[in-house]
């Protein structure tokens, strides 16, 4: 991976690379979010199907 950068962009990787580790962080906490939503909607539907 390191080979394919020509050394003339190298100090152009940490400008390149901090958005993107923020990108990451921001869609890894909307992920979670998703998947807490999906949890307990999955709950509810188990949870009214119970209850019937």
């Amino acid at each position: 991976m390191a080979l394919l950068i020509p050394s003339s962009s190298l100090p152009l990787a940490p400008i390149i690379l901090k958005p993107g580790a923020k990108i990451l962080k921001i869609s890894k906490g909307i992920a979670r979010s998703i998947n807490i939503n999906l949890f307990f909607s999955v709950n509810l539907i188990l949870m009214a199907g119970e209850n019937k």
